[in-house]
Parts: structure tokens; sequence; C-alpha cells
């Protein structure tokens, strides 16, 4: 049972794959912030913190022939830099790729996720607009479309795509099932076959548990025939005759990159928390892994050599190669980088995953115009970031015209749809920046409906509270969210944990702020209260929580319940969450207390302040959470071994990370710090 609580927790609240770049529980029980080591930090200098809320005013391209504009940052075709063609797309979400080959305008409204080439034959993955059906399209060398097939699996109502290849002339995909939260090996051309191959993977072994196997990449090669190879987060697996021998890579956390070579496989992988160095190169036929010394710049690019059989990576040094780091990352991501675009939210992915890049790749127009540093990595990218960021929140924006809009299955018992508070709030926060930050970009249809429902809770699985819990737990008559007995989530009865309630805190201050409200508004007070309450529980002298005592949920959900409490019809009984949060869920209550500083009367904002600071400096919340403490107009500072392992970014979710670790990293690797190159 623990590991249900754990599993589904963990996938309520955030992609936070989180932990992938954090540290374990295990770990956060042996530090206490009163003993802990001071390192080197970030440089303070190159921040102009009075730009904060001031934008560049960036206008995105006009629109190319027929309506058409480039979707950037893909590599459709290839890997990084080396795609063969670019994804363009229209207002309709029709969508071609154009490369010097030629032009394929594909037939019906979606975007292509990979591309794979070989013999003359375009093999593209497909995903449609706002359905996530997935369909394998063939095309010759002059666009002409030779085949079309909806792959679908049975028993599986949501395929997710991974990776594709193709071996002996033989197309096969790695699709992911979110309700069994497994991966899957198949064979293309026999997919709705009874005998064709379709091979159950192991784990991956995410390092926040089995609900995020969808997020570590995915590298494979072979053929049926031959057998597989295939290495994707923790796993290195062989595959033959449809059996599979799997091995953990117990000092990875994660493969950045891999490559399969004739002297076996080679990886550059993100080190496991406290190991020498945060990277690690390893052939995997003798499982030795080689630490890399970070004072020789940026691993990236891993590279065998035919004539010595040398694996080595390509060292990031200059402003001109750590911002060709962050490219390759993005442009190489899943669905060759054109990431989560187009999808809708039945799996949650859109506030676990989209949401938290977008906010990246904001966060990257924030550095450009307030870090002197980020301005020298980024500026020559700020067009098309903007680009971007306008096609990807319009797409949004369009969602919710439709009759689905956000709601999600992935979190309900029966998959039943629901909305949940914590990730509608996730996506007025993202609303309301886009419209205060890039005032020149498209104006959003649907931010005051969104407003209006989240702040009433309207149609949500979630309701306000002012009783439920124990008096020593919570004051009788302070306001909460909790999901009601019987509802469709698998802890109704319960409160929520308390990132999500602070979450729905936050995107109502945050609306009250941009909004021009009252800093004493009397609508703010369950909001307040919600705020309040956390820090009374957790706070610590006026600040927030040491990470060994920052606790994930409270009240009878911390203290557990009998099947006599008659407490849950899903859940009749269970032993309590005494569970502290993961990274992810602190970086949300930290952001969530910023925002109600100056809505609150009576905190101690010098002491909250500081605490910030401390919390954001050892690594206790993720990078991106630095935004709310510069918009209190302070300079964040994050020691450098914190940010180092963020440089590289290997899910979706990571791109929120990465521009603020090399931002505030990068000086310590420049070869030449006074040169531009």
């Amino acid at each position: 049972m623990r590991n249900k609580i754990l599993i589904i927790s963990l996938a309520l609240i955030a992609i936070s794959a989180a932990v992938a770049t954090g540290l374990h529980l295990a770990e956060y029980k042996q530090q206490s912030a009163s003993a802990r080591p001071e390192f080197a930090l970030s440089d303070a200098s190159p921040w102009q913190v009075e730009k904060y809320h001031q934008r560049t005013a960036f206008a995105p391209e006009s629109a190319a022939v027929g309506g058409y504009r480039i979707f950037p940052f893909t590599s459709l075709g290839g890997e990084g830099n080396a795609a063969i063609g670019d994804l363009y797309i229209n207002a309709q979400y029709q969508s071609k790729f154009i490369g010097s080959g030629g032009e394929i305008a594909f037939p019906f409204a979606g975007v292509p996720i990979d591309v794979q080439v070989g013999d003359g034959i375009y093999h593209v993955a497909f995903r449609k607009i706002f359905e996530g059906r997935l369909f394998s399209l063939t095309y010759d060398r002059s666009g002409r479309l030779l085949a079309q097939q909806e792959i679908s699996l049975a028993g599986v109502d949501y395929p997710i795509f991974r990776a594709a290849m193709v071996g002996a002339d033989k197309l096969y995909w790695v699709v992911y099932d979110n309700k069994k939260r497994k991966n899957y090996l198949i064979d293309i051309a026999q997919a709705h076959s009874a005998s064709g191959l379709s091979v159950e993977l192991p784990s991956f072994y995410p390092p926040a548990g089995s609900t995020y196997e969808m997020e570590p990449p995915v590298f494979f090669s072979g053929d049926a025939e031959h057998g597989f190879e295939l290495i994707a987060g923790a796993l290195y697996a062989k595959i033959k005759d449809g059996k599979v021998e799997g091995q953990r890579l117990y000092d990875c956390e994660v493969v950045i990159e891999a490559l399969f070579t004739p002297d076996g496989p080679a990886v550059l992988c993100r080190a496991q928390p406290n190991m020498s160095s945060p990277y690690l190169l390893g052939k995997l036929n003798t499982l030795k892994y080689e630490p890399l010394d970070m004072s020789k710049g940026i691993p990236w690019r891993l590279q065998y050599s035919e004539r010595d059989g040398e694996v080595t990576v390509t060292r990031a040094v200059s402003r001109k190669e750590i911002a060709e780091v962050f490219l390759h990352d993005m442009r190489s991501g899943q669905q060759s980088g054109v990431l989560e675009f187009g999808i809708d939210n039945t799996e949650g992915r859109i506030p676990w995953s989209q949401i938290y890049y977008l906010n990246g790749l904001m966060d990257l127009l924030l550095l450009v115009d307030s870090n002197s540093e980020g301005k020298a990595l980024f500026g020559d990218q700020a067009e098309e970031l903007m680009q971007r960021i306008v096609i990807e929140i319009a797409a949004l924006d369009d969602l919710l015209d439709r009759k689905e809009g956000f709601y999600t299955k992935g979190f309900t018992h029966d998959r039943s749809p629901a909305l949940f508070a914590v990730q509608t709030s996730r996506l007025l926060l993202l609303f309301d920046r886009y419209a205060e930050e890039l005032p020149g970009a498209p104006q959003l249809r649907n931010t005051e409906a969104l407003r209006y429902m989240v702040s009433r809770l309207e149609g949500h699985i979630d309701q306000l509270a002012h009783e439920g819990e124990e008096p020593r737990w919570m004051k009788p008559g302070t306001a909460h969210l909790r999901w009601p007995k019987c509802s469709a989530f698998y802890f109704d009865g319960l409160s929520v944990p308390f990132n999500h309630q602070n979450e729905w805190a936050y995107a109502l201050f945050n609306s009250a702020r941009v909004k021009g409200k009252s800093i004493n508004a009397p609508e703010l007070n369950d909001q307040r209260d919600i705020i309040t309450f956390f820090l009374d529980q957790l706070g610590e002298r006026g600040g927030f929580p040491a990470v060994d005592k920052w606790n994930y949920w409270y009240g009878h959900a911390y203290d557990g319940w009998t099947e006599a409490d008659n407490r849950s019809c899903h859940t009749p009984s269970y032993p309590g969450d005494h569970g502290l949060a993961w990274i992810s869920f602190r970086s949300i209550d930290f952001m969530s207390v910023m925002s109600a500083v100056d809505f609150i009367p009576g905190l101690n904002k010098e002491a909250l302040l500081a605490s910030a600071a401390e919390t954001v400096k050892f690594g206790d919340v993720f990078p991106f959470a630095s935004r709310s403490l510069l918009a209190t107009g302070n300079v964040p500072q994050i020691q450098i071994p914190v940010l180092e392992r963020y440089y590289r970014a290997t899910a979706p979710w990571e791109i929120s990370n990465s521009p603020w670790a090399l931002t505030m990293g990068a000086t310590t690797h420049l070869k030449h710090p006074s040169s531009d190159k």
C-alpha cells in the first residue's frame, strides 16, 4: 500500500520526475539545514534585477507562404542539428515536413514526431492533434503517401510514442501505456497481428518511480532476427525471440546519450547523487564508468573512434558551445523535439510536462533580459523561442474550446475524466504569465473563463472545505481542499497534499496581482488560510522547513485510518503517509509561499526571504524556483555542484531547469570568460 500511495501521489503532483535531479528520500533524512557543506556559488554580478518585469518586445516570425510557419527546435529525421528537414504548421494544425529532398504534406491535422529514412522511404510517426492517436505513415521521396496505419494495442486506450528505428528493412517502435505503466517494443508491420512482435519491457528505473516510465530517453538497435539492444533510463536490455535480459545500471541515474558500437554499447549518463562527478562515461560490456572532471567543461556529444575503439565526449567551454548543449537537448528531446505539443490532457502530461518546459522557455526570455550571461548565451535564439511559445500556448487555448478540455483520466481510479485543481491552477499561472510577459503576443480567448473555473473550483474533483480534520491538526474553520468521499480519486475522503492546495492558492494570489487587486482583498482569505497553515505546520524560524522536516501530507492522510473509520470508499484502510516531499513538491510549496508574501499580514518577510535565499542556494528546490526570489528583487545564487546536475535535459520537464543551470553556472566552464564566443 505504501508503494501505491507513492506511485499515485507522485503521478498526481508532478512530472517532477522531479527526483530525477534531486536527492533521494534516504539522503533527505541524512541532511539538516544546520550542517551543510559550503561550495562555490554562482556569480551574482550578471543579474540586472531591476529588469525582471521588463521584456524585450520580440515579434513572432511572419507566416510563410500559404499560412505555414516554422515550428522551431526540432530534429526530425536526425539528431540535434542534423535534422533532414523542418516542421511547418498552420493555424488549423495542418503540418508539412520540408527538407532539401522535397515536401511532405500530411493527411490530417497533427504533427510528425519521428522520421526514419531508409532506401528512399520516409517512415513517419504521426500524432493527431488534441487526440493523441498515433499513425505510421510511409512516403516515397516525392512525398507520395504509400501506406497509412493507425497504431493501437490491445487493452491500451492511449499509446504514447517513445522511439523508433529501422532494422533489416523493418520499422520498430517503442510505445508506452500509462494505464499499465509499461513500455513495449513492437514491429509496426505486425502491430495488429496476434503473432506480431510485441515485447513488454522491464522498468527503466526512473528515479521518481514507475509513474514516470514514459520519461527517460530510449535508445535501441537491432532487428527481430538478430535481436535488439535497448538502453533507457538506467536499464540495459538484450531482447531476442521475445525474451528480455535486463540489467540495471546502478551507477547511472539516467542515460543521457548512448551509442551502439562494435565494442558494445557506450553511454554518457547522469550519475547517482553524491558520486564524485555528476556525469559518467562508460562502456556497458565492462560496466566500468569514468567520472568526468567538470573543470574541463560540460560533457556532451558522445563519440566512438573506430580507429582505436575509444569512447569520448566533447566539452562545452565557450558560450556558443554551452548554448548548443541546451539546443541539442531540446531538439533531440522526446518526439524529435516536438515534445508534448498538440496532445490533450488525458494522461496529465500537459501540467506535468508541457507547462514545465514552456515555463522553461519563457524563463530563457527572462534570463536574456535580466542576466548579461543569459543574453550572451541565448540572445540569438530569442525570436525562435517566442515563436515556439506562442504556437504551443495558442494550442492550449484551443484545447480549452473542446469538450474534453483539460480533463484527465490518468489519476482517477476508474479512468473517468476529472479536473484537478493543481493541474488547472498550473495552466492559469501559465496563461497569466504569457499575457503579462509577452504583451505583444496574440491574446488568449479562454483565460478569464479558466480564471472563473479555477477560483470557484467549478467542475473540479477537489472541493473547498473548512472542516474534516482533527483540531490537533487544523483549527476548525480553516480553509483547505479535499477530495469528497466516494469521488473518483484513489484517496477520496481525504485532504489533498500540501502542494496541491498551495498551487491553487498560488494561482489565485498571482491572479489577484496581475488583475491589480488589493493585497487585503477579502476574497483571498481562503488562500491566506492555506499558506498560513503550511507555514504553521512546517515552517521554521519564520522561514521554510529543512528538507528532512518538509512533509508531503498532513491530517488523516498522515495518521492513517482503518476500515472501521469509514473514511474512504476506494482506500478503506491505510497506514498513513509520513513521507517527505520530493524536490518537485517542495518547489511548488516554495513558489506558492513566495507568491503570498505581500498578501498575508504578519509574515516576517525579512526572515522568509532570507530563508528563501538559503533554500535556493543549497538546491532544496529546483533552480527554476529562483524566479520567485527574483520577483522580490533579490539575486539568487546557487552552489555550482547543485547546478551541474541540471546542465543536461533528458525529459521535457527538465527543460525548466537547464536554462537556469547553464546561465548561472556557465562562467565556471568558460575557457575565455571575457569572450563572447
